[in-house]
Order: structure tokens, then sequence, then C-alpha cells
């Protein structure tokens, strides 16, 4: 994902307090206003950072949340559909 505007950054690192600092600076760094997304490892977890975020600035707006099997989804989505199928969550497995 490149062109105006987007930007694309990956942080590796084994402790999550570096991994958040990483990510607080650079949504704080894209100002208030801007679109975001971010993906976490739950939903809740992205959830957790957006709230700390909207927390510190006091109000935030443009910050998208998903959960990496979301964002996987959404990015198969239209593949799937390309091929006439659909995506199944487990419960529609049993």
């Amino acid at each position: 994902m490149s062109g105006p505007g987007r930007t694309v950054r990956v942080v590796e690192s084994a402790a999550v307090e570096g991994r958040l600092d990483a990510a607080r600076a650079f949504v704080e760094a894209q100002g208030p206003g801007a679109e975001v997304l971010v993906v976490g490892a739950t939903r809740e977890a992205a959830d957790d950072l957006a709230r700390e975020i909207g927390a510190r600035r006091g109000a935030t707006f443009g910050l998208h949340r998903l959960s990496l099997a979301q964002a996987a989804m959404r990015c198969a989505t239209a593949e799937l559909a390309r091929r006439g199928q659909a995506p199944i969550t487990a419960l529609g497995l049993e």
C-alpha cells in the first residue's frame, strides 16, 4: 500500500511495550483526524490502543480497528466473491 498520504511501517520487537510505543508514536504523528488502520492480534488489543490514544489526545477521529484475522478476511473478500465463494466461521463448520 503506497501512494499519497499512505504509509506502511513494520515494527518487530520481542517486547510488547516496544511495539505499542512505536504504534502510539506512529498514530499520534498522523494527526487527530487522519484515517489510520490499527491492526492488533485481537480486536480487543486494537480497541485498547485506540482508547489509550484517544484518552491522551482528548478526541480522535479516523481510527479504524481490526484484528489480524479480520484484516485478512477483508483483504480476501473480493477474491472470494470473484470465485463465487463466501467466508465461513468455525460455527458454520459445525
